[in-house]
């Protein structure tokens, strides 16, 4: 049985609290149909705004920082950076007494992103994405698994921080989530996903008609594509197969790099 990393990134409130709600629950009832693990990337002000659904998250899954409010990282001033890492971490602190990793939004980086997530205390980051996408993506020579970064370079191996990047599929290098699985269904080559460990899908996938927060007039089409109880179906075709066990980061690192949480 091979070991898949289950992660989520868990934003925007487009439709209201009843609907971050419903999709939560679906959610969290789907990894309990299956025995998955996940980790959930959730936006700061979320947790703010509404404590005590994102509190259902934690008491079986691993929570992480996505930014406070999912800003473009590299659009950010250093001062504005620092301010988002560390008010993302704060929130989760008020509900988790620790959190140790970090997604970008968008999976876009900031230069300072690696050495100023040191400086905030987390273990690993999970924003490079092992592919190639016009104004998103520029990583296609990185791991396809973990490894140690630098924090001066997230896609440089080193020894500061562990870098969990999204996996890639076939010869075009297509990230390993939902949203793309949606876009290029029934043609996404789901054969491959026994080389792949990490993937990832946005909550709002599975309302219909979901709404896209991005920055590219491509991405708003093509996400857009089989939502709701079709991204539904095709989640739950990859949660059942019984060659796969998803478990969260924390638990690939207690397994691969039990020194880094030891502590924890």
């Amino acid at each position: 049985m091979q070991n898949i990393i289950m992660t989520v990134d868990f934003e925007g409130d487009f439709k209201g609290q009843a609907s971050l709600t419903n999709n939560l629950n679906k959610i969290l009832d789907l990894f309990d149909k299956y025995n998955a693990s996940a980790t959930f990337f959730v936006v700061g002000e979320l947790i703010d705004k509404y404590p005590n659904i994102i509190k259902e998250i934690p008491k079986k899954h691993e929570i992480a920082a996505h930014g406070f409010r999912h800003r473009c990282l590299s659009k950010l001033n250093e001062d504005e950076l620092k301010n988002e890492i560390g008010l993302s971490k704060k929130s989760i602190l008020k509900i988790r007494k620790k959190c140790l990793g970090f997604r970008a939004p968008y999976n876009i980086i900031h230069p300072e992103l690696g050495a100023l997530l040191k400086q905030e205390g987390f273990i690993y980051d999970s924003s490079i994405c092992r592919s190639f996408f016009p104004g998103r993506y520029y990583a296609r020579g990185v791991s396809n698994y973990g490894y140690l970064a630098s924090k001066g370079n997230l896609k440089k191996r080193g020894g500061d921080i562990l870098e969990m990047p999204i996996s890639s599929v076939s010869i075009f290098k297509l990230p390993f989530g939902l949203s793309f699985i949606k876009a290029f269904h029934p043609f996404y080559p789901l054969k491959s996903v026994k080389n792949n460990y990490l993937f990832y899908f946005h909550n709002y996938e599975l309302d219909e008609n979901p709404p896209k927060e991005s920055l590219f007039f491509i991405t708003k089409k093509l996400f857009k594509r089989k939502g709701g109880k079709e991204a539904y179906k095709i989640l739950e075709n990859i949660l059942k197969n019984p060659e796969f066990k998803f478990i969260s980061c924390k638990e690939f690192i207690k397994n691969k790099y039990p020194k880094l949480i030891k502590n924890d």
